[in-house]
């Protein structure tokens, strides 16, 4: 833990945003690339004053698709179908960002993008839904996603830094769409929306449990039933006999 807490106070004392600023390449970039900004220059700089110090062999570039937590011995579990089995939890990354098309919430999974089913009334938003695309569903140009970009969307505070751009993923009425991303404080300031979504009785999961919930109330009715049943019959032979 020392180790890292030292590499990750010589990234932050880099100074990240001064440095986007002060950095003239960077401005001339910005003039003539229209896909480049100071939110993806940022993100290149998370990754290669930060994020690279970690002693992985990864290099400078960072890609969120690799960031699964796997657990020793059990490489191959799934978190969200195995982990209510387990008492040690996997933690899952979740990367916040508002999408400003729709101002819904978006989120950045080592599985996937977009915005959640959950959290919005659909009688009072009635702005569409970019779904969650899993990354082999995408472009194949687009199924790898930087990690360093991610984070830049989710700290991307509105009139300081460009919304992150992403486009060739959605369709609207046909056509292609833009998809343009701010801070996740946007939409959810304290960042709880994820977790507030993690509990609610949507997955398949929690309807697997509630099913075999439902399942096993009905079995002890019938066992129950039953014993009244058995019961009522005994006590009627005996006052018969008698």
């Amino acid at each position: 833990m020392q180790r890292v807490a030292v590499d990750f106070l010589a990234g932050v004392q880099r100074n990240i945003r001064t440095r986007i600023a002060a950095e003239w390449l960077t401005n001339l970039k910005m003039i003539f690339l229209p896909d480049y900004s100071r939110t993806r220059r940022a993100g290149e700089l998370y990754e290669s004053e930060i994020y690279s110090r970690v002693e992985d062999g990864e290099g400078r570039e960072r890609w969120l698709n690799n960031l699964y937590v796997r657990p020793k011995g059990d490489e191959n579990l799934v978190p969200k179908d195995n982990n209510w089995r387990r008492s040690n939890k996997v933690p899952i990354l979740v990367l916040n960002a508002t999408t400003l098309n729709t101002g819904h919430n978006w989120q950045f999974t080592a599985s996937w993008m977009g915005e959640p089913p959950a959290g919005t009334d659909e009688e009072i938003d009635a702005n569409y839904r970019l779904r969650r695309m899993y990354y082999q569903e995408l472009p194949a140009d687009r199924q790898a996603i930087r990690l360093g970009e991610a984070v830049a969307a989710s700290a991307c505070v509105p009139g300081l830094f460009e919304p992150l751009s992403l486009s060739r993923i959605y369709k609207r009425d046909g056509n292609p769409i833009s998809v343009r991303l701010v801070d996740g404080g946007v939409y959810d300031n304290q960042g709880i929306a994820s977790l507030l979504e993690a509990r609610e009785a949507t997955s398949d999961e929690v309807k697997g449990l509630r099913a075999e919930s439902h399942q096993l109330k009905e079995l002890l009715a019938e066992l129950m039933m039953e014993n009244r049943l058995l019961k009522k019959s005994v006590l009627s032979d005996g006052e018969s006999d008698t």
